[in-house]
């Protein structure tokens, strides 16, 4: 509200709602966020990866509700699609790095 509805993506606010509904699946997407952070120090290329990986790890745990897995590759699909300038600039080597 007080940014007017400019700046992050969200993906904070999922991975805090998701550690919640499914710690294990969200633990694979944390890891995999914290690797590539660690790898590329390109935050916004961790956000994506992790985006990648939550919905593969949702579907391959066994103990996540069905719901979980479909609400979850749904938001994943949207934080990808909402990255997609982001995208862009990695693939062209603009984006910043920390």
């Amino acid at each position: 509200l007080f940014l007017k509805f400019k700046g992050g993506k969200g993906v904070a606010t999922t991975a805090g709602a998701f550690l919640a509904l499914a710690p294990i699946p969200m633990a694979i997407a944390i890891t995999t966020f914290t690797i590539t952070l660690a790898a590329t120090r390109i935050v916004s290329l961790s956000s994506i990866l992790a985006a990648i990986a939550l919905p593969a790890a949702l579907w391959i745990t066994t103990t996540t509700p069905p719901a979980t897995q479909t609400i979850g590759t749904i938001i994943s699909l949207i934080a990808i699609v909402r990255h997609r300038e982001t995208i862009k600039r990695i693939i062209k080597g603009n984006e910043h790095k920390l």
